[in-house]
C-alpha cells in the first residue's frame, strides 16, 4: 500500500457537489473529489502518498490539531 486517503469533510447534498472554484488541497496529495457516502452524504477527499505522511513526517510538522497547523480542522458550519 502506498497511498492513503485524506478526508477534508463530509457533505450533505442530493448530487455530487461541484468543486470547482475549490482551492487546489494540500501541498503533495492528489485535487479534492467528492466520492458518494449514500444518503446524500458526500466524502470529500484526496490521495495522500504515504511516503509523505509517515510518523516521522507528521512528528517532524506538530500534531495535525494544534493550532496554525495547515492540517487542523476548521469549526463546522451549519
Amino acid at each position: 500500500m502506498s497511498e492513503a486517503t485524506y478526508l477534508y469533510c463530509l457533505v450533505r447534498a442530493p448530487e455530487k457537489p461541484s468543486l470547482a472554484g475549490a482551492p487546489p488541497g494540500l501541498p503533495g496529495l492528489s485535487p479534492p473529489r467528492a466520492l458518494a457516502a449514500g444518503d446524500g452524504l458526500w466524502l470529500i477527499a484526496a490521495d495522500a502518498p504515504l511516503s509523505r505522511n509517515t510518523a516521522a513526517t507528521r512528528s517532524s510538522a506538530g500534531s495535525p490539531t494544534s493550532p496554525g497547523s495547515p492540517t487542523a480542522p476548521s469549526p463546522m458550519r451549519r
